[in-house]
């Protein structure tokens, strides 16, 4: 599936990449030396179950043996006038965006480049407001753990294109929408908001 790939076909890639999850994981709980996984046909059969048992309208599989090799293999529909599903194949992967941000935090963190504890408006740059209330600031570790009260989506979020809706919703917009919420202490805004406080700072 490509970035042409239609909507219906979009809603099913947390579950691809969830079973993705599952079959590495059984790999790294086995021991190394007898790690492996079935052969291309018994990887195809895998996959082609779960599309034609409705679970997926296409999926792309690969898998990373004991010994470096890879593999892919793919089956099902890409989507109207798109590419057939490969190694190439483009996927949107939605909120599990939400963990790469939350690793990238930590490391950042870990280099003692940002404090997880630090009100996250000692970051901000002048004219941005981070809410907050009764005198408690938004962290970075209360943003990560989306328990900031932010507001799962900002009210100025008006997407052209409802299946991504992201693509046009601009660093200016999130300052104006947490400038307009500046009063409250407010899942997804948390995230998006600690990749933009980091960007603005070192503008």
């Amino acid at each position: 599936m490509n970035d042409e790939t239609s909507a219906p076909a979009r809603r099913v890639v947390t579950a691809r990449i969830a079973f993705v999850a599952v079959v590495l994981g059984l790999a790294i709980t086995a021991p190394a030396i007898g790690q492996h996984f079935p052969d291309n046909d018994g990887l195809l059969e895998i996959i082609r179950s779960r599309v034609d048992q409705g679970r997926a309208t296409g999926i792309v599989l690969g898998v990373l043996e004991a010994d470096g090799s890879r593999r892919i293999v793919a089956y099902g529909d890409a989507g109207p006038d798109a590419r057939p599903l490969g190694p190439e194949s483009v996927f949107e992967i939605g909120s599990i965006t939400k963990v790469f941000t939350g690793i990238l935090l930590a490391d950042m963190s870990e280099r003692g480049e940002v404090g997880l504890e630090t009100p996250v408006s000692e970051y901000a740059h002048d004219g941005v407001s981070i809410p907050a209330r009764n005198g408690r600031q938004i962290t970075f570790i209360d943003l990560t753990t989306h328990r900031s009260a932010l507001p799962r989506l900002p009210g100025n979020m008006r997407p052209a294109e409802p299946t991504n809706p992201y693509a046009d919703y601009t660093v200016e917009q999130i300052e104006l929408a947490l400038r307009k919420h500046a009063h409250e202490v407010f899942v997804s805004k948390g995230t998006t908001t600690i990749g933009t406080i980091p960007y603005s700072a070192n503008d």
